[in-house]
């Protein structure tokens, strides 16, 4: 048996181990608290592997678990109806629009100011602005 195939195998009982743990919780923390290795040898695993293992159990039970969404928080200080958000969102909307709109007019504007120069310049016949 070549050593890839070995190292597959025991990354797949790795795994099925992990899975077989998060499932059941009580013997997880019988795993995770294990001093003596009666629990850890249970699982077929090479030493630092149950180590790891271990570690991964830590982590995971360290971990903050996410906050749970209160209804009465979403009806208490600051409650928005759906009328209320879409008028907000309209009028801002409408302002984007409306600067947007704007500042495409002042352009246009400089752009035709600047063709009313050039082409006065032209008629009148001045010389160019270099030096």
């Amino acid at each position: 048996m070549n050593t890839v195939a070995v190292a597959d195998q025991s990354w797949k009982d790795y795994s099925a181990a992990l899975k077989r743990l998060l499932v059941r919780p009580e013997f997880a923390v019988k795993f995770q608290q294990d001093a003596d290795g009666t629990v850890t040898n249970t699982v077929s695993l090479p030493k630092e592997m149950r180590v790891d293992l271990q570690n991964v159990l830590l982590l995971l039970s360290q971990r903050e678990a996410p906050p749970v969404p209160d209804d009465t928080e979403a009806s208490g200080s600051n409650p928005m109806s759906a009328q209320t958000f879409y008028t907000a969102t309209y009028s801002h909307i409408g302002r984007g629009a409306l600067i947007t709109t704007i500042m495409s007019i002042i352009i246009f504007a400089v752009g035709v100011g600047m063709l009313v120069v050039a082409t006065a310049q032209s008629v009148a016949g001045t010389d160019t602005a270099s030096t």
